[in-house]
């Protein structure tokens, strides 16, 4: 009997870290992890070959958007239109006070990175749209 009991806490245990990594992963309602400020600071560092003081700048753009994001996630609580209006503008705001402290050059590739983002982002749309179709590009290549 106490051998059923270790074998059956072994496989709750198993599950429970199959579900938990799934979790983190986006697997509970499609939901992904955020990176932190730190991981993006330093993903544009590396793509953007950012100077010290546009990384203090950088930093402080993204912590802000972080906070503000917490505050709307509670004023919005179950309204995911309300929320995804306020999110998608946060997000265009954050860009553009990024897109302000770039150079030229910079602001190229971060604008081609944004581009890259929202494709994914319309991808991952089109993927939960239960059905509906997706919007077709018909442009002649």
């Amino acid at each position: 009997m106490r051998c059923l009991s270790v074998f059956a806490s072994l496989v709750v245990a198993g599950l429970f870290s199959v579900v938990s990594a799934q979790q983190g992963q986006g697997g509970q309602g499609g939901h992904r992890q955020m990176m932190s400020v730190e991981d993006r600071v330093n993903h544009l560092k590396t793509q953007l070959d950012l100077s010290a003081d546009q990384v203090t700048k950088i930093t402080a753009i993204l912590q802000n958007q972080r906070e503000t994001m917490q505050t709307l996630r509670q004023k919005y609580g179950d309204d995911r239109q309300g929320m995804r209006q306020a999110m998608t503008a946060l997000r265009t705001g954050t860009d553009n006070e990024i897109s302000a402290v770039l150079t030229d050059v910079q602001r190229k590739k971060y604008d081609a990175m944004i581009a890259q983002r929202q494709k994914e982002r319309g991808e991952e749309g089109q993927n939960n749209t239960q059905g509906k179709p997706a919007p077709q590009n018909n442009k002649a290549q």
